[in-house]
């Protein structure tokens, strides 16, 4: 695990996710739909690394127990 976080924003256009320590994240487009529902602004979340996808990480919603696949893009 990488951390836990709450997120800062999330921009649906760009599928783009801010997390409070400025790490920059995009959802994967197949799973978006999956995190329209995440209380972005409450929510904790934890990255995890997708040992299954390489370059890819989970982001994972302790509240709703569900997670979608994440790109990192550096620190905003």
């Amino acid at each position: 695990m990488r951390g836990d976080f709450i997120a800062r924003r999330m921009d649906f256009r760009t599928r783009r996710v801010v997390l409070y320590d400025n790490s920059n994240w995009v959802v994967a487009p197949y799973d978006l739909d999956h995190c329209r529902d995440w209380e972005w602004e409450r929510d904790r979340v934890y990255v995890y690394d997708d040992d299954h996808h390489p370059g890819w990480y989970l982001l994972f919603n302790a509240r709703l127990g569900r997670y979608v696949h994440v790109e990192y893009f550096g620190l905003h």
